[in-house]
């Protein structure tokens, strides 16, 4: 409803193009929404990606990753009580739209998460740029910053309420030297191709259904044994709940935040991310620099 605001996770990343798309009048020109027939991109099974960008305004580039649907959902009357798929004409498609304002100067892109859209950038970007502008693996970087002293945030954090590893394939054994684990049976099950073998610690719901926290002690003490694995690539995820939050030492757990966006019209939520976007860089300037050693 207009007038209403939603809260949106954004991401900053580190981002570097090659000449001459580091320079924002040309990013522009190559990307503007004339040119959208040009930058789309078969994705999966799914549809289409493509890419448009507003006027250059300063440093900033303004852009808008779009995933293009051609499945609609369905609609539900709740007056027949009847369902029916919504119907797309030829060249209309479902959007599914993430947001970024990118810095080209100090190389910072804030990137908006959308589950349905293009989630956390990474590989799926530098891999749609490669396809659009012909780029090699060096040619264009893109990577989120680390939470600083992700441990140490962890340890101190006021109270763990659930831990999860899922073993990589085959690697089970290497865990019994730990001494984390020790089954002959279980090894031997978890050793077929195709099994997948997590191990799951939760707490239970407290009162006013609240977890109460794991016995800090004996959970630091099966974290650290494990945490020796990490880097010998023994695990498909290393997950830990607190109080604070949700982090995954495997696959990285990056710096994010929350902004209250403007979710009026399409065009209004448009204007007003770019705005906060930039306001929110522009804040944190001297800190994301610094996490990235850059100051």
């Amino acid at each position: 409803m207009p007038g209403t605001t939603r809260k949106v996770r954004v991401f900053p990343y580190e981002v570097s193009i090659i000449a001459p798309y580091n320079n924002n009048q040309t990013f522009y020109e190559k990307f503007k929404i004339d040119n959208i027939d040009d930058n789309l991109i078969d994705y999966a099974s799914i549809g289409k990606i493509g890419l448009s960008c507003e006027p250059p305004d300063g440093d900033w580039v303004l852009g808008t990753f779009m995933k293009l649907r051609d499945e609609a959902p369905l609609k539900f009357n709740t007056g027949l009580k009847t369902s029916e798929k919504i119907q797309l004409s030829v060249g209309e498609f479902v959007e599914e739209a993430s947001h970024f304002a990118w810095n080209l100067r100090d190389r910072i892109m804030i990137g908006e998460y959308n589950h349905f859209g293009m989630r956390v950038f990474g590989k799926n970007v530098a891999a749609y740029f490669s396809r659009v502008l012909s780029l090699g693996e060096q040619d264009f970087e893109i990577t989120g910053i680390p939470i600083p002293e992700l441990w140490n945030k962890i340890a101190s954090s006021r109270g763990i309420t659930a831990v999860e590893f899922k073993f990589a394939p085959l690697s089970f054994d290497a865990m019994n030297g730990v001494g984390v684990l020790r089954s002959e049976i279980l090894s031997n099950a978890a050793n077929q191709p195709h099994a997948q073998l997590s191990l799951s610690l939760n707490s239970k719901a407290g009162r006013g259904h609240r977890r109460d926290p794991l016995d800090r002690e004996n959970t630091m003490e099966l974290l650290s044994a494990a945490r020796e694995y990490l880097d010998r690539e023994s695990f498909e995820s290393f997950r830990i709940e607190t109080f604070e939050g949700a982090y995954d030492l495997v696959k990285g757990t990056l710096v994010s935040d929350r902004l209250t966006i403007n979710n009026g019209d399409y065009s209004q939520f448009q204007k007003d991310f770019y705005r906060q976007a930039r306001g929110y860089y522009n804040n944190n300037r001297t800190h994301i620099m610094q996490m990235l050693d850059r100051n």
